[in-house]
């Protein structure tokens, strides 16, 4: 059995797309596959060619040279008029490498995949493949805010952010839009697909639809999770909304959403902002140093 992580760039910054890419290695994946669709700027929406492609192709060219990262670039010259450019990758992903590896998992280069218990990912998806109609596992999230921090620390992020939103339940809601925000981010999930078993990805990229047969299995959270560090800094948020979706969508800084995952005060005008409960988790450290140490076993820092 073998695995892989899939991801769609989006000029991201080279230092924290490296850590990712090491921590997915590190848990157990056999290999990163980076969609570059070289998309074009078009009316309503935002983008273009990754401005530093070639620098993140150098930085990752050791991880390259071992078979550990793929560039796939079969999406250049597509028209991203006729489709969402994301759910583009991903299938093209699903049917390309379908015969070389049994299980992928379609994340965004902020989300982590991550157990509290430590289990092993390997080990979990080889037992879900004696099941046959197991045809996709579904990953909750937990949102990470910035930490207080305004300009991009330095250092890795599982280090640098450890404030989270808190576990969530529908006995805790009471305000009627938290309840139907809740709602709406129970179906905010990420998958693990069995690869023969997908059929084409939904709407927001989030899940599948699976071939006859197969089934959906959710896991549970207190095992499984998504580390979604969500806005990281003020700086780094505002960059990220000017690139826009990974559908190819532009989108507007909206500080009212960052300032819901935030401790520090607001200026007077945003003081009607919710507020997300905090807690502190720091869950992810114990795989730093196994991250620092595969960074120099690969020779790339």
């Amino acid at each position: 059995m073998k695995t892989c992580v899939v991801t769609m760039l989006r000029n991201p910054n080279i230092d924290d797309l490296l850590e990712w890419i090491c921590y997915h290695l590190v848990i157990g994946f056999d290999k990163v596959i980076i969609y570059d669709h070289n998309r074009k700027v078009t009316e309503g929406r935002t983008g273009g060619h990754s401005d530093n492609l070639e620098e993140i192709k150098q930085a990752l060219s050791k991880l390259i040279s071992l078979n550990l990262v793929e560039f796939n670039t079969q999406l250049h010259g597509f028209d991203p008029k006729q489709c969402f450019l994301a759910q583009q990758a991903y299938k093209n992903a699903q049917k390309h490498y379908k015969n070389e590896f049994t299980w992928a998992a379609f994340l965004d280069h902020d989300e982590f995949i991550f157990s509290p218990k430590s289990h092993s990912i390997v080990h979990f998806l080889s037992m879900l493949s004696r099941f046959r109609h197991i045809g996709c596992v579904m990953l909750q999230h937990r949102n990470f805010g910035s930490a207080g921090h305004d300009q991009r620390p330095e250092g890795f992020v599982i280090e640098n952010y450890l404030l989270r939103e808190k576990e969530w339940g529908l006995s805790d809601i009471k305000d009627p839009d938290e309840l139907r925000e809740l709602i709406y981010k129970g179906n905010k999930r990420k998958t693990i697909l069995k690869l023969e078993a997908g059929d084409k990805p939904l709407f927001g990229t989030h899940s599948w639809s699976l071939l006859e047969g197969y089934e959906r299995f959710s896991l549970d959270i207190e095992n499984w999770r998504i580390n979604h560090y969500h806005t990281k800094s003020r700086e780094d948020y505002a960059e990220k909304m000017k690139l826009g979706t990974p559908h190819g969508f532009a989108q507007h800084v909206n500080w009212e959403h960052f300032n819901t995952y935030q401790l520090k005060p607001v200026a007077s005008r945003e003081q009607g902002t919710k507020r997300k409960e905090l807690v502190y988790d720091d869950s992810m450290l114990p795989h730093l140093e196994k991250i620092k140490n595969f960074m120099a076993k690969v020779a790339v820092n």
